[in-house]
């Protein structure tokens, strides 16, 4: 079956029935909004304000291309976001706040917008208990926040950064249903990530004056790119590596095969090199799958990996490279480190315990977690500082208790069993393959294992997530339908 055709079978009757002549009315709309802008940036250039002018005057062609395609959208927080999340400058922050906090929210309003006016031939697809357990977990979040948090207004702004946001984007794919086409615009996104984020991460190490002070928070000790976190640096570029390998391995021309593989081991060299255990752990898991999945590869790719191991072990055993890698596995600071997150551990299950339905309010773990800690045999003394939580999951069970949690997780459990149906019609090549959706619940676990070992508060990371978990709706959708 051709892909056109799944498509237009995918929920045939729009979520809001045409209004007569409408197909003239959002055009016209977009004219006036055009209109009003253009007066707006007159008067501002009257006024000698050519920065805003020329970010508004960007609005203009960029409202026109969201009405056509809203999932380009996504692609443009994709883009713009690694690079706008730490910066101080005044011009970059508003520009921060246009793509990370608008854009998705205008884009959705597009997609709507088309279905209920008529000017998009797409109809919009019925949503079902994967979209509506995310609604509920909007709305049990923000009734957390207005009924047990003592700043309700400062923590509601987070939350719509770190989830209301990201479930937008998700959103926005599992509306628009992009096509084999419009999925394939991801390619070169993820070259340029990945370019970037390995070139910024490797210069942190060797000649770190070069870059902006915001983007060097942990060096020396971490590698995070631009995006100012271990856990996200390492699972954005699971996310790009495994796109790129995807493609590349089904590429004929030699040139761009390599060139994608290449792209694809620079990411491996990037996730050694973060000094991360949890991202290790992650990359090991996801080599051993990518073993099954690609063996001929893997089999040629464990032969290299083993002897350029042994050629770089013996000239640089004794690098400060390797020095770091060895002080993270054994050194006792390592140690204590790691088991010093235990008490943290039984604390939130303690808070679960006590409130196992609803949790103690969002976002106040440590507002409530010392109640809960003490000593934990002889290993560690938690009285002598005020530990953060490493388990994403367990703070938001203590947190937000066991619905907050399952309403949460629901959507990820759902589409993973529906994906054993859609596996078995998907075809072994293009885009909108098996091993494509493989790989995109490959990167869900590779935020798994991070998030249950450290902390991901970065609107990039939780964004990134749901976008992966976006893409495998749209695959599952296409192919169960």
């Amino acid at each position: 079956m051709k892909e056109t055709e799944i498509i237009s079978q995918v929920n045939p009757e729009p979520i809001i029935a045409k209004i007569p002549y409408g197909k003239y009315v959002l055009p016209v709309l977009v004219f006036l909004v055009t209109g009003v802008v253009g007066l707006v940036i007159a008067y501002l250039i009257v006024g000698d304000n050519w920065l805003y002018a020329a970010v508004l005057l960007a609005i203009i062609p960029a409202l026109v291309i969201l009405h056509q395609n809203p999932y380009i959208g996504v692609l443009i927080w994709l883009l713009l976001t690694p690079f706008l999340l730490h910066t101080q400058i005044a011009a970059s922050r508003q520009v921060y706040w246009l793509v990370h906090r608008i854009l998705p929210v205008l884009s959705i309003v597009f997609l709507i917008l088309s279905s209920l006016f008529g000017t998009n031939k797409r109809k919009l697809p019925k949503l079902d208990m994967v979209e509506i357990s995310m609604g509920g977990y909007i709305f049990v979040s923000i009734l957390s926040i207005m009924l047990l948090n003592n700043d309700p207004a400062q923590t509601f702004f987070r939350f719509y950064d770190l989830y209301i946001i990201p479930m937008c984007l998700y959103l926005i794919i599992r509306l628009y249903i992009p096509n084999r086409k419009s999925l394939q615009l991801l390619i070169p996104i993820a070259v340029f990530i990945t370019i970037t984020q390995v070139a910024i991460g490797m210069i942190s190490w060797v000649i770190p004056s070069v870059l902006p002070s915001a983007w060097l928070t942990y060096q020396g000790i971490r590698t995070t790119g631009s995006l100012a976190s271990v856990s996200v640096y390492t699972t954005t570029l699971v996310f790009t590596g495994l796109i790129l390998l995807n493609i590349g391995l089904q590429t004929k021309k030699k040139i761009k095969r390599n060139i994608y593989i290449l792209l694809f081991l620079s990411t491996v060299f990037a996730q050694f090199i973060s000094y991360s255990r949890a991202s290790w752990l992650a990359a090991i898991l996801i080599i051993i799958a990518l073993a099954f999945m690609y063996p001929k590869f893997m089999g040629k790719f464990a032969l290299i990996s083993v002897i350029l191991g042994l050629i770089m072990g013996s000239i640089f055993l004794r690098s400060s490279y390797f020095q770091t890698a060895r002080e993270r596995l054994t050194s006792s600071e390592s140690e204590n480190s790691a088991l010093s997150r235990l008490p943290v551990y039984v604390a939130a299950i303690r808070m679960f315990n006590e409130k196992p339905l609803f949790g103690w309010g969002y976002d106040n773990f440590d507002r409530f977690d010392r109640r809960f800690q003490g000593r934990f045999g002889d290993l560690v003394n938690p009285d002598e500082k005020d530990l953060t939580s490493h388990n994403v999951y367990l703070t938001m069970l203590a947190e937000q208790g066991l619905i907050g949690l399952s309403l949460y997780l629901l959507p990820f459990i759902l589409l993973f069993w529906r994906s054993r149906t859609a596996l078995s019609k998907m075809p072994k090549l293009g885009f909108i393959n098996r091993n494509m959706l493989l790989s995109m619940w490959l990167v869900i676990l590779a935020f798994f294992v991070v998030q249950n070992l450290a902390p991901m508060v970065v609107v990039f990371g939780l964004g990134l997530n749901w976008i992966t978990l976006g893409l495998i709706s749209n695959y599952v959708y296409l192919y169960n339908s």
